[in-house]
Formats: C-alpha cells, structure tokens, sequence
C-alpha cells in the first residue's frame, strides 16, 4: 500500500474520487521558456507518470449526475494525453 497521501485519499473515500487516468512519463515534456537569463538549464527526463484524479463532494455528484449521468466518463476522455482506468 501506497504511503502519499493522494492514495490514502483514494483508498478511504472512493465514492468521492478517482483516478481518471495516467499520463505516462513517457509522454511528459518541459515546456520551453521564451528566453534564458544567463544559460541554459537542462532539466533531466521525467522517471514518472502523472496521475489525473478528480474529487468532488457529495451535492456535486449528485447535481452533475443529475445533469449528465456520464460525465465522470466524459472528464476521462477530455485528456487524450491519459491512458483511462475506467
């Protein structure tokens, strides 16, 4: 079992979030700056995945559940960078 807090969040409340999905390190790439100040840095490779994970409370699960019965499917699949876990 996991010690980071988000998945002990994960593990005591799962019916207020989830994981939508991971963004493989892979995948994962520095944004350039505009312009150096003195030099260049280079930033080392990324050795992990990002996780995407979407917590809500109770009156907002119903009331989006209410207006669209899927939209924590729909959430998942607005980040094409992820791979799903639903």
């Amino acid at each position: 079992m996991s010690t980071k807090p988000i998945s002990k969040l994960l593990n005591a409340y799962p019916h207020i979030c989830c994981t939508q999905g991971t963004i493989p390190s892979s995948n994962l790439d520095y944004a350039t700056p505009s312009f150096w100040i003195s030099k260049e840095t280079l930033l080392p490779c990324h050795d992990w995945s990002m996780q995407m994970i979407a917590v809500w409370n109770t009156a907002a699960r119903l009331r989006l559940n209410n207006h669209n019965p899927t939209w924590i499917r729909d959430l998942a699949c607005d980040i094409p960078e992820a791979q799903k876990h639903q």
